[in-house]
């Protein structure tokens, strides 16, 4: 009876081992999977204001950023998933409207804005690295597509 109560002992021992290796290395292979960041920089070459407004719903503004001329603002973002990338701006975003506030006018869903291929800096090596800086310079062509806002 002894016998069986030691060779029970080992047995059990031994499965607890494998479970615990099991759900440490079951886990998946990780080695696609991290975290990329972005930093969205947004230059005003303008001589009026700027506004960047991110819109989620049909009543509000959830998120209003002024940039003055010459200057310029930084929105970063932490994507989860692959390793290397870029992340999409304004991802979770229904409307941005860019204002120009001194002659109050807009451009509402700029297509550039969305696309980072057609940032300033944008590279393809860019797609192979963690963390990247993209540069969009709001000048004369946006201000010459803006309307009066509504």
């Amino acid at each position: 009876m002894k016998q069986k109560r030691t060779w029970m002992h080992y047995f059990n021992t031994g499965n607890s081992i494998l479970l615990i290796l099991f759900f440490v290395f079951s886990c998946g292979d990780t080695s696609d999977e991290g975290s990329i960041t972005t930093h969205f920089v947004y230059k005003n070459l303008t001589s009026e204001n700027v506004e960047l407004s991110l819109i989620n719903d049909e009543n509000g503004n959830d998120k209003n950023y002024a940039i003055l001329p010459d200057e310029e603002i930084t929105i970063s973002s932490v994507f989860y998933g692959p390793k290397n990338g870029i992340g999409e701006p304004f991802k979770d975003v229904q409307k941005i409207k860019l204002r120009f506030t001194d002659s109050n006018k807009c451009i509402e869903n700029y297509f550039k804005l969305k696309e980072v291929k057609l940032y300033d800096n944008f590279s393809e090596s860019m797609y192979s690295s963690a963390n990247n800086t993209l540069i969009y310079n709001i000048d004369a062509e946006e201000f010459d597509q803006a309307v009066d806002c509504e």
